[in-house]
């Protein structure tokens, strides 16, 4: 199934801690977070013109996905509902990676290894880290949940300050 009405609606917000977002949706559900949004126009731009959609700035269709993302950075939120338009991954083994992360709970992280098993691929932890630097959902696909096996950081789309914050704000205690 595709997008329907091949639109797709963005908006940018500020977020508390981490600075401005942009929030792309398509009729089927979430298709991009950017954190830092200053890369938000040129991602949305290849996004729009690969599937040959038409982009509308919505506040009205963005803003319930923005809300739970803002309640999860208050620390009000520990899950997301949200839809998601898995037509917006790249491909199937992304997909397959980004399934797998969302069964990592709130406050707890997992190597690039150990996911590369949990996706039947125990040789994969670069292929894996790869996937997820391509994450186009951030915090609700939570790659910042993922960490090097020695439990140092490893990489963040969105910079390694705000992955801190992030895992800060789950409770997750980081090797320094």
């Amino acid at each position: 199934m595709t997008n329907k009405n091949n639109t797709v609606y963005f908006a940018r917000y500020s977020a508390e801690d981490i600075g401005p977002i942009g929030i792309a949706v398509t009729s089927r559900g979430l298709c991009s977070v950017a954190l830092r949004s200053s890369k938000f126009p040129e991602a949305l731009g290849r996004l729009v013109a690969k599937r040959g959609w038409k982009r509308v700035a919505s506040l009205e269709k963005t803003a319930p996905y923005f809300e739970q993302i803002r309640a999860y950075l208050l620390g009000q939120r520990r899950e997301f509902r949200l839809s998601i338009d898995w037509d917006c991954i790249a491909s199937p083994f992304q997909k397959n990676v980004l399934k797998a992360l969302r069964q990592v709970p709130f406050g707890e992280v997992i190597s690039y290894g150990d996911l590369a098993k949990r996706i039947g691929q125990p040789g994969a932890a670069r292929a894996v880290g790869t996937a997820l630097a391509h994450n186009p959902i951030p915090l609700v696909l939570p790659c910042h949940r993922v960490v090097r096996r020695d439990g140092s950081l490893g990489g963040f789309s969105g910079g390694l300050d705000i992955k801190e914050r992030l895992l800060t704000l789950e409770g997750v205690r980081l090797k320094k």
